[in-house]
């Protein structure tokens, strides 16, 4: 009998329906205007109440003519680091750092001559010093680009670490001819990175190595997988990856990757890749579903105790707990629907229609939801800090149940989309799932929403490529067709073209 009723305390600590209202905050870099510069930080707590810290006014040099400004705060809530893109001239001005407490503005921190892109690995736990990894040109090197990882301390402006990219990629085992490093996080085993080019489109799965800065070393193999396809939940190194697996419905459109219908699901954190497995994973599926064939993106939510399914069919999204019930939650909304990330409680959702005007949204596990704050349509919001999840978890949760194939006939396929026209357009050619690239010439920007009033968050140059994740939305007043991509772990909506023009291409055409 003691047995029994201990059993059912480790059930009772997991159950999803009762996610646990432990405390949390995330925290929201809202830039209020570009010029003059306006800014400030939005912290959201586990019982709504949000709280506005306002950033000093010459913390961005902008004036109008920066696209792209990237922000990390420290856990204390004291220093908070910004880096910014120049669209003009394509550099990078130095990162300026500034205390909230003091109310001091700025130390300037630049690691080469010209700069021309950072990428941000975010404070140590609870501590003043921050980690980047940089790439730009240097009069005394021989290579067009050079770069390296870096850790300086917010309080004082020092640099407390700083190592050469090539240096760092060669003791990893990486690419000796990596520039420079795409980064995640500074977790309490050391700073997460891997080697990444600049100027091409760069790294989207693979494996970390930990650099600790305050021994001078790495770990080369600590089993910590990554994807555009999937998300790891670090307190237990589950893995969930989107991949087409064709013993189900699938959507046969043709593309460098093929579109995914189903959710692979790992429990030690490993994943099998995308390009050399001819995208077919060994792990379990634990989720699929005829009427998501083509799907979006995949979440923990709810402390790890869920994961939810967005689709490309863009009207509703599947919440899957642990022990296999699947709750569908449907919507009709004119505008964009995305997950920002899991609560313990839920999860955050930026909404935002065509006009350009959005929200942030705290969805819960009891089917409730409420708009943390409202944006207008010249609003930028990145979403800075999110909180932990898996904390609640015990040390073994259980697994979710695995969805068998088919055992009968041929599985059937989907027919791929036909192409949409948009009014004052031509037919699209772009396909969600597939690369594309800008035409020769002339760079594409980035814009927050798809509007030619939303915030600009970055650029891509001409031939370069990127990934189709959502679209069209049309603009029937401009004559576009809007697209929401990825490019170099940079999401925004991008035109296809306008008119009679287009500005972009399909690359397997």
């Amino acid at each position: 009998m003691r047995r029994f009723y201990l059993l059912l305390l480790v059930l009772l600590l997991w159950i999803p329906t009762q996610a646990q209202t432990t405390s949390w905050e995330a925290a929201f870099y809202v830039e209020l205007s570009a010029a003059p510069y306006a800014a400030e930080i939005r912290l959201l707590n586990q019982n709504g109440q949000v709280t506005n810290i306002a950033l000093p006014t010459n913390l961005s040099r902008g004036a109008g003519t920066s696209s792209y400004r990237q922000v990390i705060i420290s856990d204390d809530r004291r220093y908070v680091v910004l880096s910014e893109f120049q669209e003009d001239s394509g550099i990078a001005f130095p990162l300026r750092i500034a205390d909230l407490q003091n109310g001091t503005c700025c130390l300037e921190v630049s690691p080469l001559a010209t700069m021309q892109a950072y990428d941000f690995a975010g404070f140590e736990p609870n501590g003043s010093r921050f980690a980047f990894s940089y790439v730009g040109s240097n009069p005394n090197d021989s290579l067009p680009f050079s770069g390296g990882l870096m850790v300086v301390d917010a309080a004082t402006g020092v640099i407390a670490s700083n190592i050469a990219m090539r240096a760092a990629a060669i003791a990893n085992g990486m690419s000796e001819h990596a520039v420079w490093a795409l980064m995640e996080t500074w977790a309490r085993d050391g700073i997460r990175f891997a080697d990444n080019c600049y100027g091409c489109e760069g790294r989207f799965e693979g494996q970390y190595a930990l650099w600790q800065p305050d021994i001078g070393g790495f770990i080369t193999n600590p089993n910590i997988s990554f994807s555009i396809f999937g998300t790891r939940l670090d307190a237990t190194g589950e893995f969930l990856y989107m991949a087409q697996n064709q013993a189900f419905a699938y959507d046969p459109s043709p593309g460098l990757f093929a579109v995914p219908n189903v959710i692979h699901y790992t429990p030690t954190g490993g994943i099998v890749s995308f390009m050399t497995e001819q995208n077919m994973p060994t792990a379990p599926v634990a989720y699929f579903n005829l009427d998501a064939v083509a799907l979006d993106r995949v979440h923990w939510v709810a402390d790890g105790q869920a994961f939810l399914v967005a689709n490309n069919n863009g009207n509703f999204w599947d919440v899957v707990y642990r022990d296999g019930r699947v709750e569908r939650l449907s919507f009709n909304s004119i505008g964009d629907i995305r997950v920002l990330a899991g609560t313990p409680d839920g999860w955050l959702s930026q909404f935002t229609d065509t006009n350009g005007n959005g929200a942030i949204v705290h969805h819960r596990m009891n089917n409730t939801q409420s708009t943390v704050f409202s944006m207008a349509a010249d609003t930028t919001v990145q979403l800075i800090d999110a909180p932990e999840l898996g904390l609640s978890l015990p040390l073994n949760p259980p697994t979710f149940p695995t969805i068998t194939a088919p055992t009968v006939g041929v599985p059937a396929t989907i027919d791929a989309t036909a192409s949409v026209r948009c009014k004052g357009f031509m037919p699209s050619r772009l396909t969600i799932g597939e690369q594309a690239r800008v035409t020769p010439g002339a760079s594409n920007r980035l814009r927050s929403n798809p509007s030619t009033n939303a915030s600009i968050v970055g650029q891509i140059p001409g031939e370069g490529i990127f990934f189709v994740l959502e679209g069209p939305v049309c603009d029937e007043g401009n004559g576009i067709a809007w697209w929401r991509v990825e490019y170099q772990g940079i999401t925004g909506w991008t035109a296809e073209g306008q008119g009679g023009d287009y500005w972009t291409e399909p690359l397997n055409r």
